[in-house]
């Protein structure tokens, strides 16, 4: 049992980046932290992490060990949860980890239908790049779905498909030539995401493409969707992430008929032998939702 809470320690170190914060987190001091992680060490006989004056940073076994822990812990953690929730309504705090305008857009503005079947299950919303995910301690990660991962580890589910389509306002589209082909975009100012490339360029579902010159590249989605909204250009983004700006008809859809190849939206989360109801609730929810 003191190598399990040696292990927690460790798997609290990696997550809060340090050992103070680790120590600010469990209400211990950071010697004690030191101490227990050196005694897992020992135990092991491996290094975990190294140590430098500000930083800690996982080995390469410290990587595999990390990554099994937080599965026994989440196991653990599961087989509490479902006994306790055998005689009492669902509770506890949820994690959901997704990319900013997927969770403010598409996630929060839903969140109250699930607050009302579900009242004692809090809800912790975490921002995280895309380049983050799935996020190691999330209970959930949704997110466009992740091509290059293949984790044993995760179980991913898919959610809805979307296209990526042509935005503009009218302010924009009243003092600039009229669109009529996808051509017409290269003479047109465009806002896209990304920064520092050498070149950008848009794909459609029929495989055609043009190579635009931006007028606006940003490396945020919310920015790209205020400065069409502001008149400031075209951007080709999801419509599901526009509803409200498409209710108040401050964007209007740029040749309807273009549009991106498809993309799938999933739902991740960790396998484990007793996945806690709070997380089976949820992602019966937004099965049935979308």
């Amino acid at each position: 049992m003191k190598v399990f809470d040696s292990a927690m320690i460790f798997k609290a170190i990696v997550e809060r980046g340090s050992m103070v914060g680790a120590a600010e987190f469990l209400c211990i001091t950071p010697p004690v932290v030191s101490k227990k992680l050196s005694y897992l060490e020992s135990e092991l006989g491996l290094q975990l992490l190294k140590r430098t004056t500000r930083h800690v940073e996982l080995t390469e076994v410290g990587e595999v060990f990390y990554e099994r822990i937080s599965g026994i812990s989440k196991d653990w953690n599961a087989s509490i949860e479902e006994v306790v929730s055998l005689n009492s309504n669902p509770k506890g705090t949820l994690q959901i980890s997704s990319p900013q305008p997927l969770c403010s857009r598409l996630l929060v503005p839903i969140l109250h239908e699930f607050q009302a079947l579900y009242p004692d299950i809090k809800l912790e919303l975490l921002h995280t790049n895309y380049e983050q995910l799935p996020h190691q301690s999330a209970d959930i990660t949704i997110c466009r779905k992740l091509d290059e991962f293949n984790s044993m580890s995760y179980i991913g589910i898919p959610l809805f498909t979307y296209h990526n389509s042509l935005f503009a306002s009218k302010t924009y589209l009243d003092k600039h030539p009229k669109i009529t082909q996808v051509a017409d975009l290269k003479k047109h100012q465009c806002i896209t995401y990304g920064v520092g490339k050498p070149a950008y360029q848009w794909q459609f579902e029929d495989r055609s493409f043009v190579d635009i010159n931006p007028y606006i590249t940003a490396d945020n989605t919310e920015i790209i969707i205020s400065s069409a909204v502001n008149g400031l250009g075209i951007a080709y983004i999801p419509q599901e992430i526009l509803q409200q700006e498409l209710a108040y008809s401050r964007l209007a859809n740029v040749l309807p008929e273009v549009k991106s190849k498809p993309f799938e939206t999933y739902l991740y989360y960790q396998s484990m032998k007793f996945t806690p109801k709070k997380i089976r609730l949820f992602i019966d929810f937004l099965k049935n939702y979308f």
